[in-house]
């Protein structure tokens, strides 16, 4: 498919070309460079994106041995293993959204795209969701300091 896009760009260029030729076989040479020029292009976009990809991965990796050793982990007397229970607590909508915005990092704008909401619903789902989502936090801690479970 990245070949014949490459052709199809290729004959784009030359129609929309001005340029006089020669000879047959110039305008031929002509050709075969531009394709070959976009081909290289088109290898180094994806080189691009697979060197950003294998960073991702890298960081991703570190990221998980530091969680790994994160279960202990404590802010406040919540831990992470505290954190993950209240959110599997939280209706769908709230799980979702909190997820999508605080740990993939996704804009009001890119969660509404994805779930054909309005944003001012994914904004206010948002804010009902943290709110919630601490309010239970901060009970289980009271709750874990007077000793209950």
């Amino acid at each position: 498919m990245d070949a014949e896009e490459i052709m199809h760009d290729t004959i784009i260029k030359y129609l929309e070309t001005k340029q006089e030729f020669e000879s047959r076989e110039n305008r031929n040479a002509w050709m075969r460079r531009v394709c070959i020029n976009l081909s290289i292009d088109k290898l180094r976009k994806k080189r691009l994106v697979i060197d950003s990809l294998e960073e991702f991965d890298l960081q991703r990796n570190i990221i998980e041995q530091e969680c790994e050793n994160d279960d202990d982990f404590n802010y406040n007397g919540v831990t992470v293993e505290m954190v993950k229970d209240a959110m599997s607590c939280l209706p769908d909508g709230y799980r979702l959204i909190l997820s999508l915005h605080l740990f993939e990092g996704m804009d009001y704008e890119e969660i509404a795209q994805i779930t054909s909401l309005k944003q001012t619903s994914i904004r206010s789902q948002y804010l009902r969701g943290k709110s919630k989502l601490m309010k239970d936090l901060t009970e289980k801690v009271k709750n874990d300091r007077n000793g209950q479970s």
